[in-house]
């Protein structure tokens, strides 16, 4: 499949290919995106998995950015390293080897997975990993995305990519994990005194969840803070908005 030439289109080093793409009307978030993804020093993309572009915030903090596969905004993961244990925070579409790239970033230290609200973009990377944590309200929302068929959407009748490129064969295989529900204001303990506490906001799911890591004061937002009521990435839109 071949890139779209538009000069909007960013030089990232992805693997996956936009199809089908047009520029944003929300060019503050398109001007901030093209350069972050195009110049930023502490951006890396590792061999382990090329759909996955990684950004240093804080020297714990790892941005994870990937492209969204069904043609809306493009999707933030979050990797946080605390002293004894990591936290991932969303699984996106879980294109690639996930579990060899937190490795490559953290080593062979034991981390947490957890989702901020039911989304494809946010949680159908589930599928490697054993167990995942969420809001309570968000369980049964997340479980019934997460099945066996869930990617089909993403495929016309002739099995081609409709709004990424990207090899069928990098998508995780469907596996049952476990899904655990929490109650608001859950701390999660990373080692001694650094906490990451969940705070479930509602509003753009009924069990959103927001994550605040206390020790950089970061706060992972999920969907429930965006800049733009039709998009936030790079990724094509669908449809007119």
């Amino acid at each position: 499949m071949e890139k779209r030439k538009e000069n909007w289109y960013p030089l990232s080093g992805n693997k996956a290919v936009y199809l089908n793409t047009r520029p944003f009307s929300n060019y503050i978030s398109w001007a901030m995106l093209k350069q972050m993804r195009e110049h930023n020093d502490n951006k890396k993309i590792y061999p382990v998995n090329p759909y996955v572009e990684v950004f240093k915030f804080r020297s714990n903090f790892y941005g994870l950015f990937t492209p969204n596969l069904d043609g809306a905004g493009d999707v933030w993961s979050y990797l946080i390293e605390g002293p004894q244990k990591a936290m991932l925070i969303d699984t996106a579409y879980g294109l690639g080897d996930w579990k060899g790239l937190i490795k490559e970033i953290i080593g062979e230290k034991p981390y947490i997975v957890v989702n901020t609200h039911t989304g494809p973009d946010h949680v159908l990377g589930n599928f490697h990993f054993s167990t995942v944590y969420c809001f309570e309200y968000e369980v049964d929302s997340i479980l019934r995305k997460c099945q066996p068929h869930c990617f089909d959407y993403l495929f016309d009748e002739n099995g081609n990519c409709k709004y990424v490129g990207f090899d069928k064969n990098d998508l995780p295989k469907y596996k049952p994990f476990n899904l655990v529900g929490l109650k608001n204001n859950h701390i999660f303990n990373l080692g001694a005194d650094y906490e990451v506490e969940l705070l479930w906001t509602a509003g753009h799911a009924a069990g959103h969840a927001m994550y605040l890591d206390k020790k950089n004061r970061i706060l992972i937002s999920g969907d429930c803070l965006i800049p733009a009521t039709n998009s936030v990435g790079m990724g094509p839109r669908r449809g007119d908005q």
